[in-house]
């Protein structure tokens, strides 16, 4: 897989922090307008960004194959609704990226994503503030390896789930 995580740990995520380039690929139904405030958002909240859309899974997909990305926002509206992004945000998990949800509310997950369950999510509808928040807990939620840290109860359900361990799709 080509995209791999930029370390980005020893730089603060400030909004409009001109000394950052940041890559942020949005995933989410180019068929239905409702991440479209989103995407402006993130555009306004970092001064130097480029924003990648994503308007189905298929897409991002492509794209991580050929761009490293800085953090992902996956909107739970992706088809199969809640079911396409939710296995897209299991894969970019699983692989190490930085992901936020976009839902407007977590009730969406099964408990066979309780992994999901820890990532920051916002709103469709949020704006540039929520954004930087988000970004900030997603990149902060990474260790050092590029995987998710997880509290001891976590992991304990994190180890019922069987997962499987490679992702052919990305």
């Amino acid at each position: 897989m080509a995209s791999q995580r930029v370390d980005r740990s020893h730089m603060p995520l400030v909004a409009n922090d001109s000394d950052a380039r940041w890559r942020v690929l949005v995933a989410h139904d180019g068929s239905l307008p409702t991440c479209d405030g989103l995407i402006a958002a993130v555009a306004g909240a970092l001064d130097d960004v480029q924003v990648l859309d994503a308007p189905s899974t298929e897409s991002a997909r492509s794209m991580l194959r050929r761009t490293a990305v800085d953090v992902c926002f996956v909107c739970l509206d992706l088809p199969p609704s809640p079911l396409g992004g939710i296995k897209l945000a299991q894969e970019l998990v699983r692989v190490g990226l930085p992901v936020v949800l976009v839902t407007r509310s977590l009730r969406w997950l099964p408990k066979s994503a309780a992994e999901l369950k820890v990532l920051p999510w916002v709103a469709p509808e949020s704006g540039a503030s929520d954004v930087v928040r988000a970004i900030d807990e997603a990149v902060g939620q990474l260790d050092t390896s590029g995987h998710i840290t997880l509290d001891s109860s976590e992991a304990e359900a994190e180890d019922d789930l069987a997962m499987p361990q490679r992702i052919s799709e990305i």
